[in-house]
């Protein structure tokens, strides 16, 4: 009733507000102006949330109005949201291109996010209106300075000091680039210059500081942020210069009482979120829980407090609380994309990949510019085990953050996994330059340099890492596989044992003693050790494959073929198990007795997607086509996204040429199960070449030969594609090797045809 109440009303309501709306019209002029005058009113009161909503109200009235930008931005950076203040300043600045210091802050502003061209711009736009004016100087020769033009930049510079010659702070503008030309001594002659002019101040000693802590010198830079805290000690800056030295140098707590001076001014949230980090850093949970919570009330701040409550709750196990925080976070803010990450690294922590992908995806789709949602992106299909979709991913983050180490070790690993062993290396290296202390980059260097042979480069990397990480089981498994490559057997199985006291069952370390054990005759201590393993972590595909391969080893079938069936039963979207037990069913010519028992076991579990795709993989082998079908369509029934099963139907729809739509559909979605699989590829590929669509058809086809060179079938695929698409050069040089690799595969006659047309008509 209440409802046929409001739906009667509602008519008249909006006659009666649209009546009122045109009796009481306002300029917009003035309407934008008041709209400005009441912004400007919550913003001396500190209201910035109610300033915020005039000053767009003003822009929604003129969009303009630079003014209104120019004071938006400053709100934002009182809400301490970074992201909208910049683009808000960046637009108040090409609308107000007289405005020549807000034009020397925005360009400082670039320069702090790495867009030294755009800073070099803004300058230049100043310069161009007044040639003299130092802080633009400033900023072109700072600019300049990080496009590594030094010379510019210390024309630059010298003009900032010629323009401001008793300027102190100019000086240290100029020992700044100075010193990233080289020139230390000429950098310490214009620091000191700048500290004899003004001993007094506390910006050159906060940039002598800095220039300190660069070169390494840090009691030096301590003393320095310490002189000038005992001049200035309720200074924002100085207080927030010692906090982030103390955090710097691993003496986090000696940076709360800088912390503490700084949290007291409730106009500067960002310092009690800096204590808030302190606090957890020090494993002082409750202290933390207390100040988020706080946070958490102010509406300014409830989103970012909260997202960080959330993290608390699941670091001190409190997996329910967590959820709950989270929830509500995303009630209120469903489309932020900082809520739209924390939701995915939950996800992640909950082991829900697949569900933690589309968490991430939204979180990018929101903040394009949201680096950390790629890396959580990347790191998801990683677990995924989509490992081309996870490159694409951290090259993403890559792009947005290009110095960041964890960022290059995730894609050395990935393009050393596909083979990429070149690329892994200038990854590995990137991020050992950028964090020549971080362990995880040292590792991606001697990984990578074991992976290309260099194993000089090897010996000298991991030699001082294990003397400074002596408990590191990773460190000692790479010495293990080092010492594997020099046919030091014994050593080897000693860094591998090594590796297990520190790291009891660590699988890596199982496989390479395994390995040795094989390799030196001794086959009792293998299987001992191999059914220990099963027996602790017999639900793990890894190492339920690591058991295949040492019981195929040890000749024992009985076992190679339980292995592989619990691997088909523990995750049967991983292709390997399947064609290591089809394989093993043809050597042993038990196709039938086979059907029978997984026939069996899908009548037990008519949900096992493992059971009914054997079922059609053995049809299939025994040339019972239809039936093979159907067992696939059964599988596809349980699960729609069964890959090995989508492919292998598509794969005999276009055998059949039945209904290429309905395969390539299949195929598709094989793909994107089994993203690195080059027989999915090579399934999609066919498939497009047979209905004439031969770029793409190309485009699969390479990424097939790409994983599996020396499959001879499909190069020969290829080579037709490129035949169709008119490139006959390649369309040679690949059936040629087609050839090469195998004389007598089944189309050897037909690849043999096409270049024979192509000798006589010269192409």
């Amino acid at each position: 009733m209440t409802i046929s109440i409001l739906r009667t009303l509602a008519p008249a309501f909006l006659l009666i507000a649209a009546v009122t709306a045109a009796g009481c019209s306002q300029d917009p002029e003035e309407a934008k102006q008041e709209a400005f005058t009441r912004g400007n009113g919550f913003f001396e009161k500190a209201q910035y949330s109610e300033a915020s909503i005039e000053y767009r109200r003003a822009i929604q009235l003129d969009a303009r109005f630079g003014a209104a930008r120019k004071q938006l931005a400053e709100t934002y950076l009182r809400l301490n949201d970074a992201p909208n203040a910049f683009r808000e300043m960046v637009r108040a600045a090409d609308l107000l291109p007289e405005d020549l210091d807000l034009q020397v802050r925005t360009g400082t502003f670039l320069l702090t996010l790495g867009q030294y061209e755009d800073a070099r711009a803004r300058a230049d736009q100043v310069l161009a209106r007044e040639p003299g004016r130092a802080e633009a100087h400033v900023l072109r020769g700072n600019a300049l300075a990080r496009l590594r033009d030094f010379e510019g930049a210390l024309a630059d510079m010298e003009q900032a000091v010629a323009a401001e010659p008793g300027s102190s702070l100019m000086l240290t503008n100029l020992g700044v680039v100075q010193h990233l030309r080289g020139e230390k001594v000429k950098a310490e002659e214009a620091f000191a210059e700048a500290l004899k002019l003004d001993p007094e101040s506390v910006m050159v000693r906060l940039s002598y500081a800095n220039y300190l802590m660069v070169t390494r010198r840090l009691a030096e830079a301590e003393q320095q942020l310490k002189d000038a805290a005992q001049r200035e000690p309720a200074n924002a800056l100085v207080n927030r210069a010692l906090a982030a030295y103390y955090t710097s140098v691993g003496r986090a707590p000696e940076a709360e009482p800088y912390l503490k001076r700084l949290a007291a001014d409730d106009k500067d949230p960002s310092a009690k979120f800096a204590l808030a980090y302190l606090y957890l850093a020090t494993e002082r949970t409750a202290e933390a829980g207390r100040l988020l919570a706080q946070l958490a009330g102010q509406k300014e701040t409830y989103l970012d407090a909260t997202l960080l409550q959330v993290r608390l709750a699941y670091g001190t196990g409190d997996a329910a609380r967590a959820h709950t925080l989270l929830n509500e976070a995303l009630e209120r803010s469903a489309s932020d994309p900082r809520a739209l990450l924390t939701k995915a690294q939950i996800l992640m922590l909950d082991k829900k990949p697949a569900e933690a992908v589309e968490a991430a995806k939204a979180a990018v789709a929101a903040n394009p510019a949201l680096a950390e949602g790629y890396v959580v992106l990347g790191d998801a299909y990683r677990s995924l085990r989509n490992l081309s979709e996870a490159t694409t991913a951290f090259n993403e983050a890559a792009r947005l953050r290009p110095n960041d180490p964890r960022v290059q070790v995730a894609l050395s690993q990935l393009h050393l996994a596909t083979g990429g062993v070149e690329l892994a290396k200038q990854f590995a290296e990137r991020a050992a330059r950028n964090a020549p202390d971080a362990l995880a980059a040292r590792k991606a260097v001697v990984r990578a340099a074991l992976a290309s042979g260099e194993l000089a480069r090897a010996d000298a990397e991991l030699a001082p890492l294990l003397t400074k990480n002596p408990a590191d089981a990773d460190l000692h498994v790479l010495d293990g596989a080092r010492r594997m490559l020099r046919k030091d057997l014994s050593g080897a199985e000693r860094a591998f044992q090594k590796a297990l006291e520190h790291a009891p069952g660590l699988h890596a370390a199982q496989a390479g003693l395994i390995t040795l054990e094989l390799a030196t005759g001794r086959t009792a201590a293998a299987l001992l050790r191999i059914d220990g393993i099963v027996e602790r972590d017999g639900a793990n595909v890894d190492t339920l494959l690591l058991a295949a391969r040492t019981y195929g080893s040890l000749n024992d079938q009985a076992k190679l073929e339980q292995s592989l069936r619990r691997a088909v039963q523990a995750d049967p979207s991983r292709s390997e198990p399947y064609a290591l037990l089809g394989q093993l069913y043809v050597a042993q010519n038990k196709l039938e007795q086979a059907l029978t028992e997984f026939r069996t076991l899908a009548e037990r579990q008519p949900q096992s997607v493992g059971a009914h795709t054997m079922i059609g993989m053995i049809l299939q082998m025994q040339n019972r086509q239809s039936e093979a079908k159907d067992a696939y369509r059964k599988t596809l029934s349980v699960d729609r996204r069964a890959a090995v099963a989508a492919n292998n139907l598509a794969w005999m729809m276009l055998e059949g040429n039945e209904n290429l739509d309905e395969a390539l559909q299949l195929a598709q979605t094989a793909q994107a199960e089994l993203p690195e699989s080059a027989d999915v590829a090579d399934t999609l590929g066919s498939i497009y070449y047979k209905k004439g669509m031969f770029p793409q058809a190309i485009a699969a086809l390479e990424n097939a030969v790409r994983r599996q060179p020396a499959n001879a079938g499909f190069q020969y695929h290829l080579g037709l594609a490129y035949a169709k698409n008119r490139d006959y050069k390649l369309t040679r040089q690949t059936l040629e090797t087609a050839l090469k690799l195998d004389p007598k595969l089944p189309e050897a006659s037909e690849a043999r045809d096409v270049l024979s047309q192509l000798a006589r008509i010269g192409s």
